[in-house]
């Protein structure tokens, strides 16, 4: 199983190498293309004029000169071009959360939502600004990661992506989750599964 992990905190983020070190426990065949820095709230935005750069930090390791979405439209279009596309994209860990208003910014949900346009089910996670999360909370992470992939059934119809808020406090009980419907409002619309 092949797993494309982006960001948009950058390549140095510690929430991308939390997610890198919790997704090797579904897959040895983990990539990772991330901004060369921090890309907040770039949304779906795409670069345009001017060219894009993408360089090798280590085997699997790119970052790209552009924006979250840009990593993901490099991964599939250069990286994975003559070879297997990915199985899953992951997002994040976003450092901050991602609700209300924040789903039509995030760079971290532009991200699942431009792997969707390439056929891929893809999982956004964020979490609380500057969290305490250490190397106990992969596993932890990772075993979230799994189940989700187990129940793929259940949420990655076409165009459908995740945005995971994860608990403040880790390692917490896994729990069957509940789905709300993409839309901005104060509330959001649960969908019991």
């Amino acid at each position: 199983m092949r797993i494309l992990i982006c960001n948009d905190d950058g390549i140095e983020a510690p929430g991308l190498a939390r997610l890198v070190a919790a997704a090797s426990a579904l897959s040895g065949d983990v990539w990772v293309v991330a901004p060369d820095g921090k890309r907040t709230a770039a949304g779906s935005s795409l670069t345009i004029a001017r060219p894009l750069t993408m360089r090798r930090l280590k085997p699997n390791w790119y970052a790209c000169s552009g924006t979250p979405a840009d990593c993901v439209v490099s991964a599939m279009t250069w990286l994975f071009a003559d070879t297997k596309k990915p199985d899953l994209v992951l997002s994040g860990v976003n450092d901050g959360r991602n609700v209300a208003e924040d789903l039509a910014y995030s760079g971290t949900l532009g991200i699942a939502r431009e792997a969707t346009f390439w056929g891929v089910p893809a999982i956004g996670f964020s979490r609380v600004k500057n969290p305490d999360f250490t190397d106990g909370n992969d596993q932890w992470l990772g075993a979230l990661i799994v189940s989700l992939w187990q129940s793929r059934a259940d949420w990655a119809a076409e165009g459908h992506w995740l945005s995971i808020n994860l608990p403040t406090s880790l390692p917490a009980e896994i729990r069957q989750p509940r789905i709300g419907r993409d839309k901005i409002a104060r509330k959001a619309e649960i969908v019991e599964l």
